[in-house]
């Protein structure tokens, strides 16, 4: 199969096939082009790894546009793929698809930008249960969208945001969210060089939280203080 994308020659998917591995598969602009018009005639494929396979930006709208009409695919796994920017395209596709459940885009390089889209697709999405997006240089900004998202959101259990740079800041967008959200159940910040301030308003919206079980602020600079207004 992969030869035949390299080739630029068409070809289908086996309709029998349910889950598709091709981690550090690079096929160029041309390959995903192929690979996603033969998605998009599949209906029986639900879980996809794509990490570390170069998608970049133009594979990434490639991929949006199986997601808009995809009614199958489950799972969907693109960590490290250089999406930056392209993730415009990932957010516009959440808003309109019906099926996906899992999707993971760590170490992309999206930013603050990338959860704008995000973020702005969680207010509408109504499938997606578990959401990765650590390691993405993402700042208070970033926090301040993905929190907007989850107020509204109803479906989101799990949501990682770990190995970012939301600070006290962004903790506190966090901290609004989690007051109101009432399906979250898992939510890791840890390495995010949140504060003592930042660890006051998850201590403070966990008042009003009885949803969340799982909170991960490990690797913190918390400290001691901070330690205690979340364990007293």
């Amino acid at each position: 199969m992969v030869e035949r994308i390299r080739n630029k020659q068409e070809f289908t998917l086996a309709a029998h096939v349910e889950e598709l591995r091709l981690s550090a598969t690079s096929l160029g602009t041309d390959g995903w082009h192929l690979f996603c018009a033969a998605l998009k005639e599949n209906y029986t494929l639900t879980s996809l790894d794509m990490r570390f396979s170069d998608i970049g930006v133009e594979g990434s709208q490639f991929i949006g546009e199986v997601l808009k009409c995809s009614n199958a695919l489950r799972s969907l796994q693109l960590s490290d793929n250089r999406i930056g920017d392209g993730s415009v395209f990932i957010g516009a596709a959440l808003r309109v698809n019906y099926s996906l459940t899992s999707l993971s885009l760590c170490h992309n390089q999206i930013g603050d930008k990338g959860l704008l889209f995000i973020g702005a697709a969680l207010k509408s999405n109504n499938t997606l249960t578990s959401l990765t997006v650590s390691g993405n240089n993402i700042r208070y900004k970033g926090a301040r969208f993905i929190s907007e998202g989850l107020k509204v959101n109803h479906t989101l259990t799990h949501l990682n945001l770990s190995h970012n740079n939301i600070g006290d800041k962004g903790a506190q967008f966090m901290g609004e969210a989690i007051k109101v959200n009432r399906t979250l159940v898992k939510l890791d910040l840890c390495v995010n060089n949140i504060g003592e301030e930042g660890s006051r308003f998850i201590e403070n919206s966990m008042e009003l939280n009885k949803s969340l079980k799982h909170l991960d602020l490990s690797r913190n600079q918390i400290a001691e203080k901070g330690a205690e207004l979340l364990h007293p």
